[in-house]
């Protein structure tokens, strides 16, 4: 599905780049350079992208830290990953920072993002939950959005949640 989304959206664009680039022509013999001038620049402002929440990727901090990590407290964290989805074009993953306090664990963050080729869609994290679990690992609920846009309009918004279990290794 998202391979069929990528291609279709990819084969809009490139028809609507030669509808555009045609009516340019066509307004700039027709109604002047200044006309053609402002099409194009409305036509860039379309284009750009201004909402910055919703990025592909969304870092959940856990802890409030105040000040500089010392030098030799870097030794101190462990950085577990787990693939939560792995389609033909894209990937969405949970990666989880925790801070090793001698016999206990503490988690720091919790980050979800997503690698690949995607077009059409858009991985909208929501909430992490992370919880001890027994035999020392935890268990996550990922709940997010997959929001299929065609041509930049949003047609239909996916409520996705993951779940599942993350083991840590403290070597």
């Amino acid at each position: 599905m998202e391979l069929f989304w990528t291609i279709l959206n990819t084969v809009l664009f490139i028809l609507f780049i030669i509808v555009c680039f045609k009516a340019a022509i066509i307004i700039r013999k027709e109604l002047g350079f200044w006309s053609f001038l402002f099409l194009v620049a409305c036509l860039l402002s379309l284009a750009i992208n201004k909402n910055d929440d919703n990025r592909e990727e969304k870092l959940f901090n856990f802890q409030n830290r105040i000040g500089v990590q010392k030098p030799d407290s870097i030794g101190k964290f462990i950085l577990t990953e787990d693939v939560l989805s792995n389609s033909v074009l894209s990937k969405i993953s949970l990666r989880v920072k925790f801070e090793n306090r001698g016999d206990s664990l503490s988690i720091v963050s919790g980050q979800v993002y997503r690698t690949g080729f995607f077009n059409g869609s858009q991985w909208i994290c929501r909430s992490i939950d992370i919880v001890p679990g027994e035999g020392g690992g935890y268990h996550y609920k990922i709940v997010g959005t997959l929001r299929w846009t065609l041509m930049g309009y949003c047609l239909y918004n996916e409520p996705i949640d993951f779940k599942g279990r993350i083991s840590v290794n403290r070597n």
